[in-house]
């Protein structure tokens, strides 16, 4: 028999199905929501009230004094180490073993305060907030705007917060379609008894509680306020893997510390805090980040070489027990960090498994974005220029590669409109073989507004078109810079969003206007300087080209075709091309773009 989410099953339904099994395994947190009366008093009445639900002891909490005892500590969920740091810190003793993000400061991820000023509590009425729940809907309305692939959630503090927040939103769903889309994809506003186990990219998470009409900051915040009202408050503010909005009408600097009711209501100022301030509302408890805290003479050495480079370095990065040695920041990128410098020292000694020291780490990590660098000790002493140049060169790479301009706009609102039918080809130039056209590189045009209708319309005028092409010209249409990891994910869910709704086809890493036969493609050359990377040639498209090189010559050797072919392209003749080539002769031939008699190879179709 197994448990899980043990915290909330009282033990009294736990004793029949534990007598009847042999083994017994019990899964759960004691931090999270205990069993509670809540559900049978949603039964009982309309409006529950959130100060009369009665917690009883869990299955979990009689099992911990009872059985063998095993800790999980390993935290894979924030994408965002700031998501978890309030709760390792005050509940679980710092212990949780957590990773820190490749960025010190994101701004979109992480734990961020919204602040509504003038809003009115109903306290004695409607016990709600109707400037806040309508706060909460505008920022909803803007997530989903911004990011279409993104999981909301919006979770209220209250009861009677989440009845107002869900009659705004059902409201307001009348007019905007993308929030009736969010309803009907089942999407609900959820209160603090029923979000436990769940998981979302973006969490709103409304307080609801304030002043009231007259002014008055009543510091009653129902169950929040109890001695285990933490618990609750622990569960809401870990869903998010990626970003926490706490929608607030005070904040803690207004909640008067001495008149609060000691353990609950404490917690709440804190987090009120925290989220307005970030991880420097806990220095009692952190040790936090700094740029000359070392573990050993080797990082503090590897960090004064690469400081006397040019490079700005942070180090010890993080704020749990696990911590990045050393953190170079992008200098082009404020707030991010180019890599990780991870040296064999004490953080890596203390690991207890080679399987946790040297896949499992690295492998969150680069989860996590981050560029890992490893310098073993043998390797600094024996040859240090030569494992500093090896370094800068990784560093280089990283920002020639990867580097983001977080200055980039917002998708503007989403229009209807269908994207307007180019000619599917561009016109023959003369002098070029039938079925090919004069390669030109892709010129800036203006953004249809929404991102997956421009993706529509450039792949519809230009295509086929390589990820990598249609994201350099995404990038040069909407000014961006570099493509770094954000604009990479934004483009990606664009052109995902344009597959679904059918404006474009997806086939490997291309992309296709749906009115594009692949055997009758025309393929684009190069004249002058312009050439197309042959990496971007669509497999349909270099197999069109071979078969256009045949019906030129009539017969040719299979092995002189794959250089014909790419000289047809305008390109040069490299081992790269021409083993490109060769590798889709068979499947050239099994597709009936060519044809085989022994002798050599011809087109299938002479007259296409």
């Amino acid at each position: 028999m197994i448990f899980d989410e043990a915290s909330q099953i009282p033990t009294a339904d736990a004793v029949v199905p534990i007598s009847k099994a042999r083994q017994v395994v019990v899964v759960g947190d004691s931090q999270q929501m205990p069993p509670t009366s809540f559900f049978d008093r949603a039964l009982d009445t309309d409006t529950p009230s959130d100060d009369d639900d009665i917690e009883f002891e869990s299955v979990l909490q009689e099992c911990e004094s009872l059985l063998p005892m095993r800790r999980l500590l390993w935290h894979y969920r924030s994408q965002d180490e700031r998501l978890i740091a309030f709760s390792n810190q005050l509940f679980y003793n710092g212990e949780l073993l957590t990773f820190p993000s490749s960025w010190a400061e994101h701004p979109d991820q992480g734990v961020h305060l919204e602040f509504v000023a003038d809003a009115v509590y109903g306290r004695g009425g409607s016990r709600a907030n109707p400037q806040e729940a309508e706060r909460v809907v505008d920022l909803l309305e803007d997530e989903l705007r911004t990011d279409a692939g993104t999981d909301v959630a919006v979770t209220a503090m209250s009861t009677a917060q989440g009845t107002e927040l869900q009659e705004r939103l059902n409201q307001r769903a009348v007019d905007s379609p993308i929030l009736q889309e969010w309803i009907d994809q089942g999407n609900r506003v959820k209160n603090l008894e029923t979000i436990q186990g769940d998981e979302c990219d973006v969490m709103l998470l409304s307080f609801g509680y304030g002043r009231d009409a007259a002014g008055n900051l009543h510091l009653n915040f129902g169950p929040l306020s109890r001695q285990n009202g933490y618990r609750r408050l622990n569960v809401a503010v870990t869903r998010a893997r990626r970003k926490m909005v706490l929608i607030s009408s005070v904040r803690a600097s207004e909640i008067p510390l001495g008149r609060l009711s000691a353990g609950g209501g404490q917690v709440v100022r804190q987090y009120l805090d925290y989220a307005e301030r970030g991880p420097v509302a806990l220095l009692e408890q952190l040790d936090v980040s700094g740029t000359s805290v070392y573990e050993s003479p080797f990082e503090e050495e590897v960090a004064s070489q690469l400081r006397a480079r040019g490079w700005s370095v942070d180090t010890q990065v993080g704020v749990s027990r696990y911590r990045i040695d050393l953190a170079v920041r992008d200098p082009e990128a404020e707030g991010r960090y180019l890599a990780a410098v991870e040296c064999d020292g004490a953080t890596y000694h203390s690991a207890q498994s080679a399987r946790d020291r040297d896949i499992v780490r690295q492998d969150v990590l680069e989860r996590l974005q981050w560029k890992v660098y490893r310098i073993w000790s043998p390797d600094w002493f024996r040859n240090r220029d030569g494992v500093l140049e090896d370094l800068e060169a990784f560093l280089r790479a990283q920002s020639a590669a990867d580097g983001v301009d977080v200055a980039e706009s917002v998708v503007e609102e989403a229009a209807s409109a269908a994207p307007p039918v180019a000619d599917q080809f561009v016109a023959r130039a003369p002098g070029l073989p039938n079925g090919t056209y004069e390669y030109e590189p892709h010129q800036p045009r203006p953004s249809a507004g929404v991102l997956h209708v421009h993706v529509a319309e450039l792949v519809t005028s230009e295509g086929p078109l390589h990820r990598d092409e249609l994201f350099q010209a995404l990038r040069d249409d909407l000014d961006y810079g570099r493509i770094g990891k954000t604009i990479r994910s934004r483009f990606s869910r664009a052109a995902a969003e344009a597959v679904q709704r059918d404006l474009v086809v997806k086939r490997d890493d291309w992309y296709w206007s749906p009115g594009d036969e692949p055997h009758d493609v025309r393929v684009s050359v190069g004249t002058g300087d312009a050439k197309r990377p042959i990496e971007w040639y669509a497999p349909e498209e270099l197999m069109r080209a071979m078969q256009i090189a045949c019906r030129e010559a009539e017969l040719l050797p299979q092995e002189e075709l794959p250089a014909l072919t790419v000289r047809l392209l305008g390109q040069k003749a490299t081992r790269k091309a021409t083993n490109r080539i060769a590798s889709l002769l068979p499947l050239a031939l099994e597709q009936g773009y060519l044809t085989s008699d022994g002798v050599g190879v011809r087109a299938q179709q002479p007259g296409a």
